[in-house]
């Protein structure tokens, strides 16, 4: 019997079943993939509390340090990274080097 042929609720109930084979088969990964990082840490030396902490975002820096420094104003500085600020770019336009202005 095909799928087309099934009734409404037997289509249904194979929903259901593939659900569940579904969630079955996702903890089945997760759990394939624990013990291989579990694996991994072993063969590296590193403990769980290492692993779990490369894994935890709470302890990444959401600021980075300034790189750059505007001798205008020294309360504006750059981290380098992301869109130039505007001050930083009106300097490089001035033929500035922007090495100039590293901290």
């Amino acid at each position: 019997m095909t799928h087309k042929n099934k009734s409404l609720k037997e289509l249904l109930e194979l929903e259901e079943e593939i659900q569940n084979l579904i969630k079955m088969k996702r903890e089945e990964e997760k759990g394939n993939f624990l013990k291989r990082v579990d694996d991994l840490a072993k063969e590296s030396g590193l403990s769980n509390d290492e692993v779990t902490a490369l894994f935890d975002k709470s302890n990444r820096k959401g600021v980075l340090p300034p790189k750059y420094r505007n001798p205008e104003d020294p309360s504006q500085t750059w981290s380098g990274h992301g869109r130039k600020p505007k001050w930083f770019q009106d300097l490089l336009d001035q033929d500035k080097n922007k090495n100039d202005f590293l901290i």
